[in-house]
């Protein structure tokens, strides 16, 4: 994403996109968040200490959200006046760890403990 980061954002404009989600991006702190995205809250990790790409999830900023946690993810809460959605995105080496393994089951106990009544997308 990060040589591309005009045809993104180029393309959530052109086509309308409320929500979106992307991993490997790549991303460091020379590409700022309006250059992704004028349009749209968002919310990045740049590369992790084991080299990976980092990961991004940006709403139009219209849509009430908030960063919720970290870990190797992204966890944003979405409020609407009828649902509850938590929107999450991961980032995962292909072959993970043990360590790695761990910090996802516990994301998921932390998911599983604080959102109970949250739609969750992952």
């Amino acid at each position: 994403m990060k040589n591309k980061y005009k045809i993104f954002n180029a393309f959530f404009i052109s086509n309308n996109i409320d929500i979106f989600i992307g991993c490997e991006t790549f991303l460091d702190d020379s590409i700022s968040d309006v250059m992704i995205s004028n349009d749209h809250k968002i919310y990045k990790k740049n590369g992790f200490s084991h080299g990976g790409g980092g990961v991004i999830l940006g709403l139009k900023k219209e849509i009430k959200s908030l960063l919720v946690t970290g870990f190797e993810s992204i966890l944003v809460e979405v409020f609407s006046k009828s649902n509850k959605l938590l929107i999450v995105s991961i980032y995962m080496t292909p072959n993970p760890n043990q360590i790695q393994l761990t910090e996802l089951k516990q994301l998921f106990q932390y998911i599983n403990n604080n959102f109970l009544k949250h739609k969750v997308m992952i």
